[in-house]
């Protein structure tokens, strides 16, 4: 629990509504509380190097007497506002980080920070005449159920939209995901929410909606050898609004749950293993580039970094060559999302005669964008597939 207190006499009640009250506050940025531990609910992380952020520190130094009006402030969820007429203190609780703290102005309140961290460098203080005032407001939210605490989130940060990742992450439709993969390598690589920042505050190079996308490629209820899910490789943005829009989506998500860690590591097996597989040279193949080539005036690049297998590549491949392959692994799952054959073994021999698909059809089209949409290539893998686990199986008897 924390309770703030602030002396002012600045504090409005805007109005009442059915399930509390809505206050306004304005107060100097130097005397703005700690929120650092209250920011669960903002479906954003902060990025100061975005163009908002920097606007906000520009107006912040050059225009400070100026800065309550020109930016929309705070605004926090609380649990109960009070205020003392006669010691002018307000008071303010949070206690619980689900459903209180900072729903907007993320991005203000980072940079408060950073300005009052340059006050405080300063060794004349009293030289600064002309403080910031920032307005906080306070919604009492304690009886508004999750959804309109969710809404009234999405409202407020309706002026630069909030993306589906965040909406879906604030409502903790990711929560299965992250258990399955906690303790993986790549668990932290992974970002649910607009902004997603490391620790180095880097953004995380994995998206959610690439994962949905590969969870996709397996759905065996809606896909079979004739209907492909093409739609993986060329709507992710389509299948994460969907997951975060329809509960009937993410159950069908849900179910391949206890199969995602060998999915990822499958979607990185073939990246790796695809210069071996494919029949002629990688580096020669439409869209693919190869890192540290030693060919004249040729481009220096990194080596791709795959998470799944904590390993790198010497080539970087387009995504049109890998989905086709990945989503052939559906062939390989039965009703009740169990493998019907080791996935690895599978893999070792089916490496080679989708590697030749792939490679015939690269150089038809001689485009990997119309290389990933290309139905009959889709086909071709997931029959492959289909023939290998036959033979494996009476292999096995």
């Amino acid at each position: 629990m924390k309770n703030i207190q602030i002396k002012t006499k600045n504090l409005r009640k805007i109005f009442d509504y059915q399930r509390g009250r809505v206050y306004t506050v304005v107060i100097p940025v130097d005397k703005l509380p700690d929120f650092d531990d209250w920011m669960k609910i903002n479906p954003r992380g902060q990025n100061l190097n975005t163009s908002i952020a920097k606007a906000i520190s520009k107006t912040l130094i050059d225009d400070p007497s100026l800065f309550v009006l020109k930016n929309r402030g705070l605004t926090l969820m609380v649990e109960n506002v009070e205020y003392n007429n006669k010691s002018e203190i307000l008071s303010f609780h949070l206690s619980d980080d689900e459903i209180h703290g900072l729903l907007d102005g993320g991005h203000t309140y980072k940079s408060i920070k950073e300005y009052n961290k340059l006050l405080e460098d300063l060794d004349n203080k009293e030289n600064i005449s002309d403080i910031p005032d920032v307005k906080i407001e306070l919604i009492e939210g304690d009886l508004l159920s999750d959804d309109e605490r969710v809404d009234t989130v999405k409202a407020r940060n309706f002026s630069t939209q909030v993306k589906d990742d965040s909406l879906a992450n604030l409502k903790d439709y990711f929560g299965k995901i992250q258990k399955e993969i906690e303790n993986e390598k790549y668990a932290e690589c992974i970002s649910y929410k607009e902004n997603d920042l490391t620790e180095e505050n880097n953004k995380k190079p994995i998206p959610v909606s690439e994962i949905l996308s590969y969870m996709k490629c397996f759905d065996i209820e809606k896909f079979d050898r004739q209907e492909q899910p093409i739609e993986a490789y060329s709507g992710k943005g389509t299948i994460l609004k969907r997951f975060a829009n329809s509960s009937e989506e993410r159950e069908k998500i849900e179910k391949l749950i206890p199969r995602l860690r060998k999915i990822l590591e499958i979607r990185d097996k073939i990246y790796y293993n695809l210069h071996d597989f494919y029949d002629g040279h990688l580096g020669r193949a439409p869209g693919v580039m190869v890192a540290n080539s030693n060919a004249e005036g040729a481009r220096k690049r990194k080596p791709t970094k795959l998470y799944f297998l904590d390993k790198e590549s010497d080539y970087r491949i387009p995504s049109g060559y890998i989905y086709p392959f990945l989503a052939s692994f559906r062939a390989n799952l039965d009703e009740k999302m169990e493998w019907k054959v080791d996935p690895d073994i599978l893999f070792d021999h089916i490496g080679k005669p989708i590697g030749a698909n792939i490679a015939k059809e690269a150089k038809k089209l001689k485009n990997p964008n119309q290389l990933g949409k290309d139905k009959s290539l889709w086909q071709l893998c997931y029959q492959e597939v289909l023939f290998t686990i036959d033979d494996l199986k009476k292999l096995n008897h």
